[in-house]
């Protein structure tokens, strides 16, 4: 977004405001299945891309006595969830790869420009990142194919967050002073998983008054020749 102002009199003010909002859910799951194949993959993946230009300007024409002010505000909040699931399900393969990728990038510019007797602009700049990528293998049985002597089973999950913010300001003075403020924030949380386990269920116990958590169903990895399991955070 841009903002400008401009005066042949004694006071020109601009101000430049952008926000963005984005959440995004990717999901690849099988559940309660019996698959035969090969190779079986399940993927999930983000690549969500922001790019986000703010900047405002202003100026007036008298020398003396004269005020500019200009402004540029920008926020940026983004939420990016993958995860990759296998749950309650039989694997017949010989090879089972299962991945979660979050690549979420964004890059913001904030900026200012005033030109007057006396000039001030301040720049602002936030942006804020909650990413998560998950990767479970929950009670499952998983089985060579037919006569097939092993199992390889890869399970990664794995986030590249990327935040690139810049603040750029310009006030000139034609007389008395000028002033001029940037602030640039990036925050966020990351959360990156890859497990296999078992499934289980949580009853009420009437009598502890309690709640219980039971095994429903355990994970079996047959013949396995090859395990990966890895969670990469960057």
């Amino acid at each position: 977004s841009l903002a400008v102002a401009a005066t042949t009199g004694k006071g020109a003010a601009g101000i430049a405001v952008g926000i963005a909002n984005v959440e995004n859910d990717f999901t690849a799951n099988i559940s309660g299945s019996t698959i035969s194949s090969g190779i079986v993959q399940t993927t999930a993946e983000n690549d969500t891309f922001v790019f986000d230009l703010v900047a405002g300007a202003s100026g007036t024409t008298k020398r003396e006595g004269s005020f500019t002010g200009a402004g540029s505000f920008d926020v940026n909040n983004l939420a990016g969830n993958t995860m990759s699931e296998i749950s309650n399900s039989t694997i017949n393969t010989r090879e089972l790869t299962m991945a979660s990728t979050n690549h979420t990038t964004s890059v913001n510019i904030g900026g200012q420009v005033a030109v007057g007797s006396v000039g001030a602009g301040l720049a602002f700049v936030w942006t804020n990142q909650n990413n998560s990528a998950k990767t479970h293998l929950l009670g499952s049985t998983i089985n060579p194919l037919g006569t097939a002597a092993s199992v390889d089973l890869d399970l990664a999950a794995a986030n590249t967050t990327g935040i690139y913010s810049i603040g750029v300001g310009v006030d000139v003075s034609t007389n008395t002073g000028a002033g001029n403020g940037l602030i640039v924030i990036n925050s966020g949380t990351s959360n990156v998983e890859a497990y296999t386990n078992n499934i289980t269920e949580t009853t009420y116990d009437a009598e502890t008054k309690t709640l219980v958590a039971k095994e429903k169903r355990h994970t079996n990895l047959n013949k396995v020749n090859k395990l990966s399991v890895k969670a990469d955070d960057k």
